[in-house]
């Protein structure tokens, strides 16, 4: 991995699908032993239109059973991404699966599909939500060792694929359109706490002219109201 990880990297931010993407996340990992990965993103709808992002290699006997058995709801994993930012490995016998009587009956099933061992990866995105990157490690030890070696290389990868999905959703237009230079200009005032008639003085233009910018601008950002406004043209890099 070491030898072609800027290579992928470069994958990474080239792709053109989430197909590509996960291309490149299935040679990366297989290359250091991971055979089975999660990505998940939950975008903010407060600040983007977008659906969930996923990208998963787990078994499909797995799958099919986390879902028959409603395993989203409870799953700890789930939790501890949108809860922290920290890296966090699983064991069969680690503390990190104690819990309720739900969890741990999730993580016995988890252990019966060979996926008791792992490491989850908190992802926080500049356009919002919380989103996780999930690696089953080798049940052999040796193995298993040697695969945590390149974790520092799997927790930068999985920033550098956020980046990469972010940039696929603006391509593909689901962020909305980008602000006009004026609009932009009220907006930025708007954001350090000047009320309309104060921004139409700076900009020595007439308040109903503040007032249509500030209009078009939740129009196009889809809020409601100027503090939504400007949470969202900050979050998306428009100001």
């Amino acid at each position: 991995m070491s030898r072609d990880y800027y290579g992928y990297i470069s994958e990474l931010h080239t792709a053109k699908s989430l197909g590509d993407l996960q291309a490149t996340c299935d040679r990366v990992l297989q290359d250091i032993g991971i055979k089975y990965y999660k990505y998940e993103w939950q975008p903010s709808q407060y600040l983007i239109k977008s659906d969930v992002q996923r990208i998963v290699s787990c078994p499909v006997d797995w799958m099919c059973h986390y879902q028959e058995q409603n395993f989203s709801s409870i799953d700890p994993k789930v939790r501890f991404a949108q809860n922290s930012v920290m890296p966090i490995l699983w064991t069969p016998t680690s503390k990190n699966m104690d819990g309720s009587v739900e969890e741990q009956r999730f993580w016995e099933h988890s252990i019966d599909f060979g996926l008791g061992y792992g490491a989850t990866i908190p992802i926080r995105s500049r356009l919002g939500g919380s989103g996780m990157f999930c690696v089953a490690l080798p049940t052999d030890r040796l193995d298993r060792e040697e695969t945590l070696k390149y974790l520092p290389q799997v927790e930068a990868m999985a920033f550098h694929l956020q980046s990469s999905v972010e940039q696929l959703i603006a391509n593909n237009d689901h962020v909305v359109s980008r602000l006009t230079v004026r609009e932009s200009e009220v907006v930025k005032w708007t954001a350090g706490g000047k009320t309309a008639g104060e921004i139409s003085m700076i900009l020595s233009v007439t308040e109903p002219t503040i007032l249509f910018h500030l209009k078009n601008a939740k129009q196009k950002l889809n809020v409601i109201n100027k503090h939504q406004l400007t949470a969202r043209a900050l979050a998306l890099g428009m100001l």
